[in-house]
């Protein structure tokens, strides 16, 4: 009887993973879109490169701080209310961009609320885990969790610039809002109330508090040195895949490499494929040997130079698309970063945990993707449109030579990475 019910259970874990996961799928595959279509969305807005990259990335300046309030609402209120409100925020932003006419300000708009309610997609996929799930497994989930949220960022990439073409810049996005309404309706009809292990830990969280306040433990995980030393090793990581990846990759590979929208499209989701094949599998191999350093350390040395090889080498596209699979993987072990920090912070502010690391994550890749904008416009000959379509290809690939940089401090920062500390803790 017990085997009977340990199994249903986990039946159960895997069916609420699923859901809640599906709604990470979607959030990506929303944050990816721009990436898709940046030149045809700079000529119907007919702005600057650096502006419409500014205007993008709005997703992320909200993204980024609403991981505070995230992770506390999540340890406070569980994961089905503050899931399906969030799938709801992110499809009101989809609505918004649809809605948006040739108006970037209406378009930002609707970005803020895309990354406001993406903004809970990661976070509640962890704290589902954490809770359905045994320890020993969160790090292989996490890994998978990642991945599957990159097969939305491949589908954006590979089917996004072909249905620019077959239907229109606007239709992409009213795809994308009956997508968010499909996410939600599902979250709603999955995810339990509460189960026994969520009221359990609100009772910790709640007795924590009892003397303090609403955000004692976000404090706690805050003033936490190693949760920002992991928080930057995850941001450098990410960088790859935030700032190439979600909106530069497609401009870069189509005036560099000379391809058409939809080879560069089919070109940079094999940075995705790439962390989806390593994501599972270094969370898997962290969990079984109980080291995520060594991985950290080997992923951003090779990133790092595997980046300088691609941005300043002549490479044919099948090598190009060779790099950029290996780049994908060697980053992949970002991934281990969100269980380093559970595993270094109070086990009832699991929720804060993540959302601080995620927090510091987009904030780095928010803050890099219109530098880049700017300094393409900067080093642009074209002093009246600073268009995207002239910058050339030494421009651009000066512009990118900040995620070389950014993973390389990313190899430093490893180095001050506690893992015995971690241990100990967890």
């Amino acid at each position: 009887m017990e085997k009977t019910c340990k199994t249903s259970r986990c039946h159960t874990a895997w069916f609420i993973w699923l859901a809640a996961v599906m709604f990470y799928f979607y959030e990506f595959f929303v944050r990816v879109v721009p990436g898709g279509m940046f030149q045809d969305m700079q000529q119907h807005y007919a702005v600057t490169a650096g502006l419409l990259g500014f205007a993008s990335s709005v997703y992320y300046y909200i993204y980024s701080p609403i991981q505070i309030f995230a992770g506390t609402l999540f340890d406070r209120f569980g994961g089905r209310s503050v899931l399906i409100s969030a799938s709801l925020c992110v499809t009101l932003g989809c609505v918004g961009a649809l809605l948006s006419g040739h108006s970037l300000a209406i378009f930002a708009l609707g970005r803020f609320f895309m990354g406001l309610g993406s903004g809970f997609g990661f976070i509640g996929v962890m704290y589902l885990a954490a809770i359905w799930f045994p320890k020993e497994k969160i790090s292989f989930i996490s890994g998978l969790t990642t991945a599957i949220g990159f097969l939305g960022a491949i589908f954006a990439l590979e089917y996004i610039p072909q249905l620019v073409g077959w239907i229109g810049y606007f239709p992409c996005w009213l795809l994308a809002s009956i997508l968010g309404i499909l996410s939600a309706s599902i979250l709603y009809f999955t995810i339990p109330h509460a189960s026994l292990g969520e009221k359990e830990r609100w009772e910790v969280y709640r007795k924590a508090h009892a003397e303090h306040h609403f955000f004692t433990g976000l404090f706690q995980v805050m003033r936490n040195p190693q949760t920002w030393i992991i928080g930057s090793i995850a941001g450098a990581f990410y960088a790859i895949p935030t700032v190439f990846g979600d909106l530069w990759g497609n401009a870069y590979l189509e005036i560099v490499a000379d391809v058409s929208n939809k080879t560069a499209g089919q070109t940079v989701a094999m940075l995705y494929i790439g962390w989806l094949m390593g994501s599972p599998f270094f969370g898997w191999l962290s969990d079984r040997i109980q080291k995520k350093k060594i991985f950290l350390l080997g992923g951003s040395f090779a990133c790092s130079v595997l980046l300088c090889i691609f941005l300043y080498s002549p490479l044919s596209l099948n090598t190009t698309r060779i790099l950029l699979l290996l780049i994908g993987f060697c980053g992949s072990p970002q991934v281990t970063c969100f269980t380093a920090s559970l595993e270094t912070n109070p086990s009832y502010a699991s929720g804060s945990a993540v959302a601080v690391v995620n927090m510091i994550v987009m904030f780095i890749g928010g803050f890099t993707q219109p530098i880049v904008g700017w300094i393409i416009n900067g080093l642009s000959s074209n002093h009246i449109q600073d268009n995207l379509h002239m910058a050339s290809a030494h421009d651009l690939r000066i512009a990118l030579s900040v995620l070389p940089i950014i993973i390389f401090l990313g190899f430093v920062m490893t180095f001050f990475y506690d893992e015995k500390s971690a241990t100990t803790s967890s």
